[in-house]
């Protein structure tokens, strides 16, 4: 298995904890409110795999070439629908939601899932960039000095 592969495998792997805890923790305080009334026996199954379900539309954002911003900014709203796609699917098959209005709050839930997944996402990586241009500044300096 090529090094490309093994990152990408490795991303899908967080992205699937990442969301797994995002689920875990809007549906919880969305309980915590008493805007959902009680978790089913089954329900950390139903998360697990939803979140197993849900990181694999994250293949989308890993590509050979650098996307342009407008390319970025068209994969993710496809990310985006296909999630709520996913879940809304999943939601309706699992009877998550009976009438309009619950199946809006489950949108939300959702929605406030991506966007705490996203952002989290995006710090670690932005976090990590800034990490790696700071080690290869330095390398560049010592560099420089040696060949004084």
């Amino acid at each position: 298995m090529n090094d490309s592969l093994k990152e990408i495998i490795k991303e899908v792997i967080k992205d699937f904890f990442i969301i797994t805890v995002a689920m875990l923790f809007v549906v919880s305080l969305a309980n915590s409110i008493a805007l959902i009334e009680y978790y089913p026996p089954y329900f950390p199954w139903v998360v697990m795999g939803t979140g197993a379900v849900t990181s694999i539309p994250s293949l989308l954002f890993y590509f050979k070439e650098e996307p342009t911003k407008l390319q970025a900014r068209i994969r993710i709203v496809i990310h985006f629908c296909l999630i709520q796609a996913i879940v809304m699917t999943e939601g309706f098959l699992l009877g998550w939601y009976k009438n309009f209005p619950m199946a809006l709050l489950v949108f939300a839930m959702i929605t406030a899932v991506y966007l705490l997944t996203f952002l989290f996402s995006y710090i670690t990586r932005t976090s990590t960039a800034k990490s790696i241009n700071e080690s290869l500044k330095r390398f560049n300096a010592d560099e420089d000095y040696q060949d004084e």
